[in-house]
């Protein structure tokens, strides 16, 4: 039986990570001191996540499965 093929594009969710980078930088400087470092860690983080996605997925997520034998 042939292979179903699912391909999703991730530009969106990389837009939105770099929306919220965005966001938290421009509140960072009106936090207190501890709440800075953790915005850092934040913004690094979500770097990290876009970064693995952008590798493994190459910008698009692909998923092969293999179609049922129910005709639903």
């Amino acid at each position: 039986m042939a292979k179903n093929v699912v391909k999703v594009d991730l530009k969106p969710i990389r837009d939105e990570i770099r929306k919220v980078q965005s966001e938290l930088r421009k509140v960072k400087p009106q936090a207190s001191l501890t709440a800075r470092k953790t915005i850092d860690l934040d913004i690094k983080r979500l770097d990290d996540v876009a970064k693995k996605l952008a590798v493994i997925c190459k910008g698009k997520m692909t998923h092969a499965f293999a179609g049922s034998d129910d005709d639903e």
